[in-house]
């Protein structure tokens, strides 16, 4: 009986020993990036509590990107009046949320909702007139830019 015991506990770990192990290096990337490239003039720099507010304009349309503020001592940092690609991010909503519990839908131009973002530190960030969207972007950290300026 105890010999049974014993064959038995090899038999199930010698299969577990047979797992195979897979590491970080096996794995594929499923890292999607769902960034939108854009080529917009930097018209004006602001900042809100521990936050950047660039404001970004292409031949259609005016962005808000959103950057946290980083201490970097060299960098490629962003000027007003100067032009640079973008990797965009979308973070509020096209559609307003439902206005209380009515049934019934009212006509309103949903680009005239400031939507909000709220950020750490108790810090909300909201679209305003002519700026429908709030973006973040991914090649942006603080107020530099991870390749360099294309034109002024």
């Amino acid at each position: 009986m105890i010999m049974k015991k014993i064959y038995i506990g090899l038999l199930i770990l010698g299969m577990a020993s047979c797992k195979s192990v897979k590491t970080q290096e096996n794995i594929p990337s499923t890292e999607i990036d769902l960034s939108t490239a854009m080529r917009g003039k930097v018209y004006k720099i602001d900042s809100l509590n521990n936050y950047y507010l660039i404001y970004v304009s292409d031949e259609k349309l005016s962005y808000k990107i959103v950057s946290e503020k980083v201490n970097k001592s060299t960098c490629n940092e962003i000027m007003i009046d100067s032009t640079y690609n973008f990797k965009i991010n979308q973070l509020t909503s096209d559609t307003p949320p439902p206005e209380g519990n009515s049934n019934i839908p009212t006509p309103i131009n949903h680009l005239d909702i400031a939507r909000c973002v709220k950020f750490s530190g108790n810090t909300e960030i909201c679209t305003e007139p002519g700026i429908n969207n709030l973006y973040s972007s991914s090649n942006l950290t603080g107020l530099c830019i991870v390749k360099k300026k294309e034109s002024k």
